[in-house]
């Protein structure tokens, strides 16, 4: 089974420095994106293994989302 993990931050270098570390460690990254309108989409087509979500996106909190 293929390592898949969903990227949500909203801060470009901390996604960055994340989706190389992963991939470096043999996992797929799917994203980054920042907010939970482009998540939402990416989920729509695939679903991860795991998901790294900042919490505060921007205005936006993803407990929020996680609870709808």
């Amino acid at each position: 089974m293929e390592k898949t993990v969903l990227i949500v931050e909203d801060e470009y270098p901390i996604a960055m420095d994340l989706k190389f570390m992963l991939e470096r460690r043999g996992w797929r990254v799917i994203g980054p994106v920042a907010t939970v309108a482009e998540a939402s989409s990416l989920l729509e087509v695939e679903l991860p293994s795991v998901a790294l979500l900042d919490v505060n996106l921007g205005s936006d909190l993803v407990t929020r989302w996680l609870k709808s």
